[in-house]
């Protein structure tokens, strides 16, 4: 004989029930329910007998609780069918279920508050099913195994909770569950992303609640401490939520729109989970030894440039890549590199790699067992931050032993062999402590190189590739194509990924969408279309160039007549905005400009704002320049403005190049230029400036 394979879920699902509490709900003795008015008929029975029940409000308190999960439950037995195939009617299963909990609260008074409190969490866990919509799918008889499914998964979690509460931890079990206020963030999250479209909402709805409600099971067994309960959960909704994000976007009826949408959502999720785990490392983390550590290695931190580009980035841009076929199959390990390629200012940073796909890689690694993302950058706009292999090891080293104990254990030793951190390491010792690193991982792990045609190495490509003999190593790359090496990434990537004008062209018309929006820097502008056409046209696919256009057009947007003078004068290329940004520089501050211009250039070390302001204290008339205190400017921000936003940036305490094009223009100006900089002549300005100002003080 067939066995109906639902009912054999559900009947298994009983058993488990029986197993947990002691209780059969397929017997027919003692008081069963089999719907809400039959436990609130019991209630109102007890509230005639107690009169401490009566007069604690006990009986409205669960008739309350009950009333929110109720409307749920109800139309999903329903659904599930009372049909021969299930011998167990699953409402009088689960309102019995839910009743023997109800009866747990009339004996056991002192846990009135934790039971009401576990009827309210399976509540907050169910409510993507109370929309509009939901009501709705919950009519529809094909779902009916997803219906017995969820079903099944609410059994046993109210199983769950009538064990927990006689052995007497549940309010142990809700405290856990109820401390974290980014759960519930994420929680609310999910159920955003799970209800988004009505023709996918049946099948995204019933598998986000019954995926949710098995880690209300798995808390249960865990003996963790809060936030470690926290983090586990959350990570179980990232990943629920990648799920449901994959199931509309493979619907095809699902649009482009849509989709970013979804994974602005999903994004929102992924941020919770990240800010969460980085909140529980800084607490748990002794980053003594591990200060030391960079010190010896010269850690090239490149945190500021990543917070500025994840700062920038507009969410959801670059889901076409994000949910493509080739970084999926890299993030999942079917393919073990691949190479993110295009002209400058189309993105690859901002939009892309740094600002999307390490976050997504990170959210990951949070959401798996044993797996590591490591990044670097190669920072055109920081001339004090080497571009070289011993950069590029010192970074992958150090994220090492910040990421593992056992990594960290065993560089604090090198580094008490090594003359106790007073001598460098060789290339040769870097490279072989980084393969004994790796061999030794259990963990899969992602390297992420930002920025490669920025390097100044032609040793790195050949390292890269050395990387890759590890099993264990991920690689992602991205660069411009339009480097000597190009033909050495081809042959070291499986998948080679390119930004071309049409790809680019969708995220630009994402972020357009998002600054003329109510709220956007470009909300006032009156005729929106107009002007989001003339940008998306004159950006011919050029990220960098759309960004400077919209700083210009966000000072005037309340004024059309000068929202159209900009919009019917908008310069054609890159070029073409950093020769105007130096042409309205006044005559008289060009030679101040133009030494702090080769300063951000060729500094060997990150210039301060003060530092930076400082550089204009000095007389350069002469071959020696002089300092003077009393040439000091006494406003930092009016100096950054002599130069301007479109060439330079100061985000938090350090000045830098805006971006990496801007220093492809000046070293490119002519002799003829006023701001042009011969590299050799800098280096001994610099060079007398600096003995000119240790002279002074």
């Amino acid at each position: 004989m067939t066995v109906d394979p639902l009912a054999a879920l559900w009947q298994q699902a009983i058993v488990r029930y029986k197993d947990n509490t002691g209780v059969d709900l397929s017997s027919q003795s003692g008081t069963r329910f089999e719907s809400q008015g039959s436990i609130v008929h019991y209630l109102d029975e007890q509230e005639k007998k107690f009169t401490k029940f009566r007069d604690r409000g006990c009986a409205a308190r669960v008739c309350s609780a009950l009333a929110s999960i109720a409307p749920v439950l109800q139309p999903l037995c329903f659904l599930a069918g009372e049909g021969a195939g299930m011998v167990f009617a699953p409402s009088k299963v689960i309102f019995s279920a839910v009743g023997e909990l109800v009866k747990a609260a009339v004996e056991a008074d002192r846990e009135l508050d934790s039971i009401v409190d576990a009827f309210d969490t399976i509540d907050h866990h169910l409510r993507i099913l109370k929309s509009d919509a939901a009501h709705e799918i919950l009519r529809d008889e094909a779902l009916k195994e997803a219906s017995v499914k969820l079903l099944a998964q609410i059994l046993t979690i109210l199983g769950v909770i009538q064990k927990v509460q006689r052995e007497g931890r549940l309010v142990l079990w809700m405290k856990k569950l109820d401390n974290s206020k980014q759960v519930s963030s994420a929680l609310d999250e999910l159920g955003r992303l799970a209800a988004n479209q009505h023709h996918t909402i049946s099948a995204a709805t019933l598998f986000t609640a019954k995926e949710t409600m098995s880690i209300l099971i798995e808390c249960e067994a865990s003996a963790k401490d809060d936030q470690a309960v926290a983090r586990k959960y959350l990570a179980q909704i990232t990943k629920i939520a990648q799920q449901i994000h994959d199931i509309v976007r493979r619907s095809t009826k699902t649009t482009q729109e849509q989709t970013s949408f979804n994974r602005g959502i999903l994004e929102n999720i992924q941020r919770v989970l990240l800010q969460q785990a980085h909140d529980m490392d800084g607490v748990k983390r002794d980053t003594t030894e591990i200060d030391k550590i960079f010190r010896w290695l010269q850690y090239p931190d490149s945190s500021v440039k990543m917070n500025t580009l994840l700062d920038d980035r507009v969410k959801s841009t670059g889901s076409w890549f994000l949910d493509g076929k080739d970084y999926t199959a890299f993030k999942r390990g079917e393919k073990r590199s691949i190479w993110l390629y295009g002209k400058a200012g189309c993105g690859k940073s901002t939009i892309l790699h740094v600002a999307a796909a390490i976050r997504d890689l990170q959210a990951y690694a949070a959401s798996s067992e044993n797996t590591i993302v490591i990044t670097h950058l190669f920072d055109t706009t920081n001339g004090s931050q080497p571009r070289n292999l011993r950069a590029l090891l010192s970074s992958l080293l150090c994220q090492f032993a910040f990421s593992r104990h056992e990594c960290a254990k065993m560089l604090v030793q090198l580094r008490a062999e090594t003359s106790g951190g007073h001598a460098q390491l060789s290339l040769e010792a870097m490279q072989h402590h980084l393969d004994t690193i790796v061999q030794g991982l259990p963990a899969r792990t992602f390297v992420v190189v930002d920025a490669l045609d920025e390097a100044e190495d032609d040793r790195i490509i050949s390292f890269l590739t050395h990387l890759l003999d590890h099993g264990n190593i991920h690689l992602f790359v991205s660069s411009r194509y339009e480097v000597s090496f190009c033909r050495d990434l081809e042959a070291l990537c499986e998948l080679h990924v390119p930004m071309n004008k049409l790809l680019v062209a969708k995220d630009i018309e994402v972020f357009l969408q998002g600054l003329l929006a109510e709220g956007g820097r470009l909300s006032k502008v009156a005729d929106a279309e107009r002007v989001r056409e003339a940008l998306s046209t004159g950006a011919d696919g050029n990220f960098r160039w759309i960004i400077l256009q919209v700083l210009q057009l966000a000072h005037v947007s309340g004024i059309p007549c000068e929202i159209w003078n900009c919009v019917n004068s908008l310069p054609r290329t890159l070029e073409e905005i950093y020769e105007s940004a130096l042409a309205s520089i006044a005559p008289r501050s060009r030679r101040s400009v133009r030494v702090l211009l080769m300063w951000i250039l060729f500094s060997v070390r990150p210039l301060s704002r003060d530092d930076f302001a400082k550089l204009l204290a000095f007389d350069y008339s002469e071959r020696m320049p002089v300092y003077k205190a009393s040439l000091l400017p006494s406003d930092t921000d009016s100096v950054i403005t002599l130069v301007g936003s479109t060439l330079i940036s100061a985000s938090n305490w350090e000045v830098r190049l805006a971006h990496a094009s801007v220093k492809d223009y000046l070293l490119a100006l002519s002799p003829s230029s006023p701001f042009y900089i011969d590299k050799g002549l800098a280096y001994s300005l610099m060079a007398r400036t600096g003995l000119a100002y240790i002279s002074a003080i």
